[in-house]
C-alpha cells in the first residue's frame, strides 16, 4: 500500500511519512463496528461470578458487544437459550443493589472493560453466546536511534514487520481501498499541500467509506449498526 500510495501520488516524501500516513488513517476508522471486525462470543460462566474480563475469561481485545441481547445456553445445550437484556450502567446498578442470590442471569451489560451479568449465575454447565466488535489494532511507528530510522511493528509491538505486512485493515474487501484513500488525502493536505489532489482523494475516500457502511450492514443482518465503540485510545505510537 505504501508504495502503490507513492507511486500514485508521484512525490518525493520519505516512505515514512506515508507510513504514517496509513497508521493514522488506521486509527481514523478504528472506532467503527466494520463487519470484519465482528468475532463470536462463546464461553462458560462461573457460578457466583457476575463479571467477566477480556483477556481472562472472555477473548481478548474485545472494543464492544454487539446488540442489545446474549444468550444463556442452558447447560451448554443450543436447543435451551434463555435471554439476556442488555441494560445501562444505572439500571445496572440499582438491581445490583438489590443483591438476588445467583440465578439465571436476564441482564448484563459492558461497562469498565467487563461483562458484566446480575444476578451472577448460578450453573457453571451455561454457555453465553454473542457477537462482539473486537479491536483489531492499529499498526505503530517508532523511530529506532540506532539505525536512524522509522521502523513499522505490529499492533501489539512484538515484531517489526515490513511492507508485506497483513491483517484485515489491508486485506477486507473495500478495507484497503477506504484506508489507501485516506492516508492519500491526509498526505495531500498536510504534507505535498495540494488542495486540489486532497479534493479528490477527500470524494474518493467518503465513497469508499460509504460503500463499506452499506456493506457492513448488509453483511450483518441488520444487528449491527455502524457505531462508535469504546475503546482505550493509548495506542499512539509515536516514538
Amino acid at each position: 500500500m505504501r508504495q502503490q500510495i507513492l507511486d500514485d501520488t508521484h512525490s518525493l516524501v520519505s516512505a515514512a511519512t506515508v507510513t504514517r500516513k496509513i497508521c493514522e488513517a488506521i486509527r481514523f476508522h478504528r472506532d467503527k463496528g466494520w463487519w470484519f471486525a465482528e468475532r463470536e462470543l462463546r464461553f462458560h460462566l462461573t457460578a457466583g461470578q457476575d463479571h467477566y474480563a477480556p483477556g481472562e475469561e472472555l477473548p481478548a481485545g474485545i472494543a464492544e458487544i454487539v446488540g442489545r441481547h446474549l444468550w444463556v445456553l442452558i447447560g451448554g445445550s443450543e436447543n435451551s437459550r434463555q435471554r439476556v437484556d442488555r441494560c445501562d450502567n444505572t439500571t445496572f446498578e440499582f438491581n445490583a443493589s438489590v443483591g438476588l442470590s445467583p440465578s439465571q442471569p436476564y441482564l448484563w451489560n459492558f461497562f469498565a472493560n467487563r461483562l458484566r451479568f446480575y444476578p451472577a449465575p448460578i450453573s457453571g454447565a451455561d454457555v453465553v453466546v454473542g457477537k462482539y466488535v473486537a479491536d483489531i489494532g492499529v499498526p505503530v511507528v517508532k523511530y529506532d536511534t540506532g539505525s536512524s530510522t522509522y521502523k513499522f511493528y505490529l499492533p501489539d509491538q512484538s515484531a517489526e514487520v515490513t511492507d508485506d505486512f497483513t491483517n484485515d485493515w489491508f486485506t477486507q474487501e473495500g478495507a484497503g481501498d477506504m484506508i489507501r484513500a485516506r492516508a492519500t488525502y491526509l498526505l495531500q493536505k498536510e504534507s505535498l499541500k495540494d488542495g486540489d489532489a486532497a479534493n479528490e482523494a477527500l470524494a474518493l475516500w467518503l465513497e469508499y467509506v460509504g460503500q463499506l457502511e452499506t456493506d457492513s450492514e448488509q453483511r450483518t443482518a441488520g444487528d449491527t449498526r455502524i457505531r462508535p465503540v469504546l475503546l482505550d485510545n493509548q495506542e499512539s505510537g509515536w516514538w
